[in-house]
């Protein structure tokens, strides 16, 4: 189903998600496969499963607010980068647990108001990722997603993606210096 981005489509993708599925949603970057994190709906498999995505490669953590980030973890994140939230900016943090002490999450508040909002309504972080098989080409309208993944129940069209550039995504470290990943939308 596609649907337009607008109050109702927000509905429909919280909806969605909240019963355990994957929908496409436009992000402050690209479309982006998202659903829900954790718990009895977490969509991690099925979204590795659309993209043909390896089990080893993460995916980032959308959170609807800035302050959010730490009820995930204790890192000492330098103001100088958490200030400049919402935006384009994907943060990989520790978030150690008793398996795994050396854990990492990549998280991002998205520049849009429109997705927090839909976040707020699922209740969790959602997981985002490029709405596009793994390594191939970065997908920019919700048309040509819906083309290549009809089995999707629901895909917002937010318009064309084409200019935009994915997130930069940073390492914060535990000096509270950062090491840049991969420089995208924003300049740190």
């Amino acid at each position: 189903m596609l649907c337009v981005r607008n109050e109702k489509g927000g509905q429909l993708a919280v909806e969605c998600m909240k019963k355990g599925d994957v929908c496409v949603l436009p992000t402050d970057t690209v479309y982006g496969f998202s659903g829900i994190v954790g718990g009895t709906l977490d969509c991690a498999q099925k979204i590795r499963h659309l993209k043909g995505r390896k089990e080893e490669k993460p995916f980032i953590r959308l959170i609807s607010e800035v302050k959010d980030i730490f009820s995930f973890t204790s890192a000492k994140i330098p103001s100088r980068v958490l200030d400049l939230w919402p935006c384009a900016l994907t943060l990989i943090v520790k978030t150690p647990s008793q398996e795994n002490p050396l854990c990492e999450t990549a998280f991002r508040c998205p520049d849009d108001d429109w997705l927090r909002e839909v976040i707020r309504g699922v209740g969790f972080p959602i997981y985002s990722t490029s709405a596009n098989k793994s390594g191939e080409p970065i997908l920019f309208s919700a048309a040509e997603i819906a083309k290549i993944f009809p089995q999707v129940p629901l895909i917002v069209d937010g318009g064309e993606k084409k200019n935009e550039k994915p997130s930069t995504i940073v390492r914060v470290l535990e000096n509270s210096e950062i090491q840049i990943i991969r420089q995208g939308a924003i300049v740190v």
